[in-house]
């Protein structure tokens, strides 16, 4: 048991609501957007370093051991880690401020020379949208711990491109 569950650390962190998922789909069949979804390849990984109130964290090798290592040998874990409580709120603090930072200039299209960003839905913090100034919804996005729908406008490319560069995807 993770003894910093003891500490009150807060291990919660928002997914797409049922509700705002059908709002996903509803959003592409309005707007003729064509959905795909993605996989965040080590998203626990991706985040900030692990800092913990308890202290450090070690764990044992692997009975055959890593390359390069003395049998025994402990490992200091430095990032969040698939097991431990506070993973997914560390992840999800690193991805929804990522997303939020997103700034995608357009070159091309209606769009052209529009600086496009994302916002977080008010309506479930999981599920984020981007409309031009036209005020023209661009792209929505749904998330659930490193899951993503997301489905972006053909017309603004740039976009699409800058949210596909946010992470390394194992599944497109």
């Amino acid at each position: 048991r993770d003894p910093e569950l003891r500490l009150g650390v807060r291990t919660d962190a928002p997914t797409v609501s049922r509700l705002a998922t059908f709002v996903f789909f509803q959003l592409c069949v309005s707007f003729g957007f064509v959905p795909m979804s993605a996989d965040v390849e080590a998203a626990f990984l991706q985040g900030n370093e692990l800092q913990r109130e308890s202290g450090e964290l070690y764990l044992r090798q692997p009975a055959e051991g890593f390359p390069g290592l003395e049998q025994g040998q402990l490992i200091r874990v430095k990032k969040p880690i698939f097991g431990l409580a506070v993973s997914p709120r560390l992840w999800w603090k690193t991805f929804s401020k990522k997303v939020l930072k997103l700034s995608a200039q357009e070159v091309l299209g209606p769009c052209k020379g529009q600086s496009l960003t994302m916002k977080q839905s008010l309506f479930d913090p999981a599920l984020f949208t981007c409309h031009s100034e036209d005020n023209v919804l661009r792209a929505v996005m749904a998330v659930h711990v490193d899951d993503l729908l997301i489905a972006v406008k053909d017309e603004t490319p740039g976009l699409k491109q800058a949210i596909l560069d946010l992470y390394p995807y194992g599944e497109l």
